[in-house]
């Protein structure tokens, strides 16, 4: 069962990591002059998310997050399952995306390194 400390520790390290070192840059070069429109909508996105999570988790309170939710609400241990898979695999693809962007920080490129 995660506690409350290790999930706070565990979102701002997404949030740190990926939001600002990693995916600040490249949505800024993608949405231009719209960059502030959309971390506005992303910031509506997540406080939706969030507020959905915290009536699920006042509903069904026990751990396990999405797997929990989706078993109970399909009524199917196969579906509960697959969600689970999917939340392990998100946090493995995030995990790694963290790990490719700070990376860039803590060793020079070569081309950089020989001029």
């Amino acid at each position: 069962m995660i506690t409350f400390r290790p999930l706070v520790l565990y979102g701002l390290g997404v949030i740190v990591g990926a939001g600002i070192y990693v995916a600040l840059g490249e949505v800024i070069a993608r949405a231009g002059p719209a960059a502030p429109f959309s971390f506005v909508l992303a910031g509506i996105s997540a406080a939706l998310t969030g507020l959905c999570y915290a009536e699920l988790a006042s509903r069904f309170p026990e751990s396990a997050g999405a797997a929990a939710y989706v078993e109970i609400g399909f009524e199917s241990r196969l579906m509960g399952a697959m969600a689970g898979t999917a939340v392990t695999v998100t946090v493995a693809i995030t995990t790694a995306s963290i790990a490719r962007g700070s990376v860039v920080y803590l060793i020079p490129k070569r081309a950089e390194a020989d001029s």
